[in-house]
């Protein structure tokens, strides 16, 4: 199929470049046409009339007619032996075939005259515009892509036509759909168990939280009755959030809960008493402010502003309040029962040449949303520091002085998108990220000059965490910052206008994010992607697939290497992990004074095991029981991490692993069972080794850790599931581990 992004919008980066040929169309029933596939969507005839579109969805190119009925989908694609493109096309029945070739570069066009005059667009024409869900939730950050599988849509008549889209440009994923347009107890009864789910996404309806009595607009001119609606209307509003906390309590499913869009132009009656100074408008905007403040307490919930995507997108081309009533907080569309004819037998005009709107994509736009608010929960590729250079980037120009001091090159402006930097940077601090400046020159100039172009004094050289001012490579001074913030290459981004910095840095840490070619998306980069919507509160470990039970291996073997890319497993094996298993035969020995303290920063999939008591510690220090406790230092070439991980083993279960949350990232945990499963059966004899998991908020991400070492399902009953390693069988190597 075609190589290129999923189409929302007008067509701005297509591969090839359909907008710069002319194309042959030819069906089974019809003589060639020559086309022009405008970059406005439309497409052009010989004779310059436009009466199709066109666009693509889902890497298929669509041609609609001018009602925008599909007329025509692809279903693939092949070169000819001179170059030449050609698309193969069918009909949604699939009862006519077609074909639309590049014409051949040789071929005269056959334009009129009339359009031989008109631009057509060339390389250099080609449209820069970002998608909608591109410019909202930029991508620009993300490392590890977010697969879902399974998702729950509970809501009103947004999420009915989210569900009805999704279902069709995401095959691959199974979308379910509960209506919801009351406030009630959310359903439990599902098409699968909640957990199962790996996300829910809550659309609560408006009309259910306000009521009708709003729709009388003359009663805002009654004293009170404004304030009135607004104090039940949040009573309502607090007993639906009541719902979704009971909900997040019974299920370690993450919760993504919208908000409500406010009308376009604020709806108040013709007369209003001069006492009354709320509308509909002010009262939703109040539910939004109530929703957030509630919600955002609770690290596995998260609230989706679509308020926000509707503004930015555009509301005049989504909200259906220009026809609907104001609580109906619908997505405009055109109702099947338009089309029919009217009593004068003219049919109504196809609504988008009305209202041109963008309801076909709503679907995409609010699931773009839905990952993005997922991969905030869960602080997918979290981004901990950013570097920022300072010329071209913190301020616009370069410092350069020649040898008796005279600046060499105007001076640096502060004009324009620099302070939209210097914002960016602050909010970025308040977030908890920590800001670094790195610059080339002489730190006595810098000092001096910045009062000068920092100006208004938005920024002070004291907020950055760390400054590097000196003439050495950018790339030296990644390790001292990791060492500092105890962070990894991984969880950084460097902002620098200088292409050859960008590169030497992707050279020598090719996990570090760099952006700064174009000043104009830096700002919304940084402040609207995902992966820097840094809370630091616990993540939520998002959900792995489901586990294939493998044959039983026959032999004394290994299970699978695990899935590093070359690019991680490079970025791991420059950390020059050290892991180091201590067996403990004495209650005196001095680690197990580390252990509440690694308790307390610890992963962990029991709740009991906060409460190691001394008995418990005795019984597995003993060498004459069947029982082993373990404890595993950590170190590499930034620090020395200590004492992170414990086990207990009772005979061939593992009764506890206990690991701090310091050192997950280093995906060391593969060696330390290794370790354990060959000290188990070195000491207690071959046989299986078990671990039984509670489903807990932890659950996913144990469960794949185990998965990974090569460890199988067993059992799942009573709220806990069971994994084993088969006899003969070890987990797999760690190559980056020492």
């Amino acid at each position: 199929m075609l190589e290129t992004k999923t189409f929302r919008g007008l067509p701005f980066s297509l591969s090839p470049a359909l907008t710069e040929k002319i194309w042959n169309f030819q069906s089974e029933s019809t003589q060639i046409q020559q086309l022009f596939l405008s970059p406005s969507g439309r497409i052009k005839e010989p004779d310059g009339s436009n009466a199709w579109l066109w666009k693509i969805e889902n890497h298929q190119l669509l041609i609609l007619a001018n009602d925008g009925d599909l007329a025509w989908q692809s279903t693939g694609m092949e070169y000819r032996a001179d170059g030449r493109l050609v698309i193969f096309l069918e009909t949604p029945k699939h009862d006519l075939c077609a074909i639309l070739e590049e014409q051949a570069s040789s071929s005269k066009p056959l334009l009129t005259e009339k359009t031989t005059n008109a631009v057509l667009p060339t390389q250099n024409m080609e449209s820069t515009e970002l998608e909608d869900s591109e410019f909202i939730f930029p991508s620009n950050l993300e490392i590890v892509p977010t697969k879902v599988k399974k998702v729950l849509i509970i809501g009103s008549s947004i999420g009915a036509l989210c569900h009805e889209q999704l279902t069709q440009q995401y095959l691959d994923i199974r979308f379910d759909f509960i209506p919801y347009d009351f406030v009630a107890p959310l359903p439990v009864s599902l098409p699968i168990p909640l957990e199962d789910y790996d996300f829910v996404y809550l659309q609560p309806s408006l009309r259910s939280i306000l009521g009708d009595d709003i729709i009388w607009g003359t009663r805002f001119n009654v004293p009170n009755f404004a304030q009135n609606i607004l104090t039940n209307a949040q009573k309502t509003l607090k007993n639906f959030i009541q719902h979704v906390l009971d909900y997040a309590a019974l299920f370690n499913t993450p919760l993504l809960v919208s908000n409500f869009l406010t009308p376009q132009i604020p709806p108040r009656p013709f007369s209003r008493d001069p006492g009354v100074n709320m509308s509909v408008s002010t009262i939703i905007q109040t539910l939004n402010v109530l929703l957030d403040t509630e919600l955002d307490k609770h690290p596995q919930i998260k609230l989706l502003d679509m308020e926000a995507v509707a503004s930015i997108v555009g509301k005049r081309y989504i909200q259906d309040d220009t026809i609907y009533f104001n609580t109906h907080n619908g997505i405009i569309f055109q109702d099947w029962d338009d089309f029919g004819p009217f009593e004068q037998g003219s049919p109504l005009p196809y609504l988008q040449t009305i209202y041109p709107n963008k309801h076909n994509i709503i679907g995409t736009l609010l699931f773009r949303q839905m990952i993005w608010g997922l991969r905030t929960l869960c602080q997918t590729d979290c981004v901990k520091t950013v570097i920022f250079s300072l010329d071209n980037t913190v301020w616009r120009g370069k410092l350069s002085k020649n040898d008796s001091g005279t600046q060499t090159l105007p001076m640096p402006r502060q004009d324009g998108w620099p302070m939209g930097i210097w914002e960016a940077i602050q909010y970025l601090r308040g977030r908890g990220i920590k800001v670094c400046l790195y610059a080339d020159g002489n730190e006595a100039d810098i000092q001096a000059q910045w009062d000068k172009i920092i100006e208004p004094k938005f920024l002070a050289l004291e907020d950055f965490d760390y400054v590097a001012v000196n003439s050495a490579p950018i790339n030296s001074i990644i390790p001292d910052i990791c060492s500092k913030f105890s962070v990894q290459p991984a969880e950084i981004v460097l902002v620098d206008a200088s292409a050859i910095r960008r590169a030497a840095i992707t050279e020598s840490f090719p996990d570090i994010r760099t952006i700064g070619k174009n000043p104009y998306l830096t700002r919304r980069i940084l402040l609207w992607a995902a992966e820097t919507q840094a809370d630091f509160k616990q993540a939520v470990p998002h959900k792995t697939e489901k586990l294939e039970i493998p044959p039983a291996p026959s032999a004394a073997m290994q299970a699978p290497a695990a899935n590093f890319t070359s690019q991680s497993l490079k970025m791991l094996q420059f950390m020059e992990c050290k892991v180091s298993a201590h067996q403990i035969i004495s209650s005196d020995d001095r680690l197990l004074e580390t252990l509440p303290s690694l308790i307390k920063n610890s992963l962990t999939s029991k709740a009991e095991d906060v409460n190691i008591t001394r008995e418990t510690i005795t019984s597995f220090t003993s060498l004459d029981s069947k029982k082993m406790l373990l404890i595993f230092s950590v170190k590499d070439r930034f620090a020395d991490y200590g004492p992170s991980a414990a086990m207990f083993i009772d005979d061939h279960t593992i009764n506890r692993f206990i690991l701090s949350a310091r050192v997950h990232g280093m995906v060391t945990e593969t060696f330390m069972l290794s370790e354990a499963a060959q000290l188990i059966r070195n000491q207690f004899g071959e046989g299986d080794i078990t671990i039984s998991l509670p489903m807990t908020s932890n659950i996913s991400l144990f469960r794949n850790m185990y998965a990974q070492a090569g460890f199988l399902p067993k059992d799942h009953k009573g709220g806990t599931e069971v994994f084993y390693l088969p006899a003969g069988l070890l987990p797999p190597a760690s190559p980056h581990v020492f």
